[in-house]
């Protein structure tokens, strides 16, 4: 362990306590959880799920076996570097909003870290403390703010099959506690290699996990019109690309069933009028199938303020058939918390003005097909995939927007997301924005088809429509969550360690017993 000063004790004693940490060692655990953090940042933009294995490693070894008080400290370095490190992006629009959405993240380190009690022998309470973190994040505050989590990190990782089984913050448990069972098991602790056998066989036996039946196949085609990168929304030019989409759907084939277009494809002041609502109906007839278009109506107050809907609709040859509005704003881009005082201090002119959240189950039922529907932000948060396949949803769409920014954090993020909530469900699902990702995505995770970014591009592929649900779509995170707070409980009711005077040899057995027998 980093820093940690122990010596061995006699057969059945307890450990002594870690002597007191000097600055220097201080120091040492600071830069290891900062290092910790960087290493599982990389691995949330990059997808190397491995190397948020050994980060959390890491930042498990850096926090445990200090007080409290450093616990905490260290965890939040740990959390800072880890939200610095894939929140970068939000610089580009909002300085403050970035220091906002980093502290945010790296509170919730913090109070996981405290998990780590000095009663622990190796760092476990870590995997159940960040997994509940995480899934607080997504509710609170802000409404929520799930990017940068750890669970995306597994895309491409053997754990995502754990997503139709557990969903996703079952997925950092396990990965914190590989890295803690892992490094223990090394150490030659027995609890440790126990619980390293049952993680590995579980996730192996996870990989066998059935995926819903197949009902039908279906043509699906996701259209990206392309843009130039790095131009925020309200600076850029809508009617271009609603020209792209335009041409690039009417060169598609009869054959195709359903067409997606990214989020913001359609942007019109005011209320969607007769005339919108036809050019959609007249594209859908085109390929005798439905187009789900998302679609900005903007409303706006003679001083300059005002506000907007974001909506998926669904539109056929006979014109709309349904409609989602967007329920979950980005903090701070579609919506500024207590912005009459935030706007005294911060400049808010790249977010004018707040969407207006809808209601209503995130679905679009067609004759074709209920096409289960995340706008967007909405992609990072499980519990609006899995609402939609509990209200019937056969397959998923994305309808999204990156094209603000001139990085890959958020594209990255999103594609990553969009393969988790298609194996979390057991659903198809089609993700297309404006410069990516564009992808097609099969219920196991895996591309159909991919755009490249930024170009116009069509990608197509045939989906299956599916029926059944995954036990994780039956019973959602109360599984995990509770299995989490139960461990940790458990935990924080054992009893400390009496522990052996640091640096003095344990009293003789006979000396021991001796003074037992003297007592009364």
């Amino acid at each position: 362990m980093i820093g940690v000063v122990t010596r061995d004790a006699p057969a059945g004693a307890m450990r002594a306590p870690a002597a007191p940490l000097g600055p220097t060692a201080m120091i040492i655990r600071l830069i290891a959880a900062g290092a910790g953090g960087a290493l599982t940042g990389t691995a949330v933009l990059t997808g190397w799920w491995a190397v948020a294995v050994i980060g959390t490693g890491v930042v498990a070894s850096a926090v445990h076996d200090i007080r409290p008080a450093r616990r905490a400290m260290v965890g939040t370095a740990a959390g800072c570097v880890h939200a610095t490190v894939t929140t970068l992006w939000a610089s580009q629009f909002n300085a403050s909003a970035a220091a906002a959405l980093i502290l945010i993240q790296a509170a919730g380190w913090g109070l996981a870290a405290l998990a780590v009690s000095m009663r622990a022998r190796w760092p476990w309470p870590l995997a159940p403390a960040l997994a509940i973190s995480e899934w607080a994040r997504t509710h609170w505050p802000l409404g929520g703010y799930p990017l940068a989590q750890l669970w995306l990190t597994q895309a491409d990782g053997p754990l995502a099959a754990l997503a139709p089984l557990l969903g996703p913050f079952a997925i950092t448990a396990a990965i914190v506690l590989l890295a803690t069972a892992g490094i223990a098991a090394l150490q030659r602790r027995p609890a440790a290699i126990r619980v390293l056998a049952a993680s590995l066989i579980t996730v192996g036996a996870a990989q066998l996990a059935p995926i819903p039946s197949p009902v039908a196949p279906m043509e699906v085609a996701a259209v990206q019109g392309g843009d130039r990168r790095g131009v925020p929304a309200m600076r850029n030019d809508p009617g271009p690309l609603l020209e792209r989409q335009i041409d690039l759907t009417r060169s598609l084939d009869t054959d195709v069933d359903l067409v997606v277009w990214p989020e913001s494809a359609l942007a019109v002041h005011g209320a969607m009028t007769t005339g919108d609502r036809r050019l959609l109906q007249e594209l859908a007839d085109g390929f005798d199938g439905v187009l789900i278009a998302g679609v900005v109506e903007r409303f706006d107050l003679p001083d300059g303020a005002g506000w907007f809907r974001n909506a998926a609709v669904a539109s056929d040859e006979t014109g709309t058939l349904d409609r989602y509005d967007k329920q979950l704003p980005v903090p701070f881009g579609e919506r500024v918390p207590a912005r009459r005082f935030v706007e005294l201090v911060v400049d808010l002119s790249l977010v004018p003005r707040d969407m207006v959240a809808g209601s209503g189950p995130p679905i679009l039922r067609t004759e074709h097909a209920d096409v289960g529907i995340a706008i967007s932000y909405e992609n990072l948060f499980p519990r609006v995939a899995r609402q939609a396949v509990l209200q019937g949803a056969d397959i998923l769409a994305v309808p999204t927007l990156a094209s603000s920014y001139v990085t890959d954090e958020i594209p990255t993020q999103q594609l990553a997301a969009a393969r988790m909530r298609a194996r979390e469900t057991g659903r198809d699902l089609a993700i297309v924005g404006s410069t990516g990702p564009t992808a097609l995505i099969r219920a196991d995770g895996t591309l159909a088809a991919q755009a490249p970014t930024d170009t116009p591009h069509v990608a197509q592929a045939r989906l299956q429509t599916r029926s059944g649900t995954t036990l994780y779509t039956r019973y959602g995170d109360a599984l995990p969550l509770a299995a989490a707070a139960l461990v940790l409980s458990m935990t924080a009711r054992r009893p400390a360690p009496r522990p052996l005077h640091a640096g003095l040899p344990a009293e003789p057995e006979h000396l021991a017993a001796r003074r037992q027998e003297r007592r009364p």
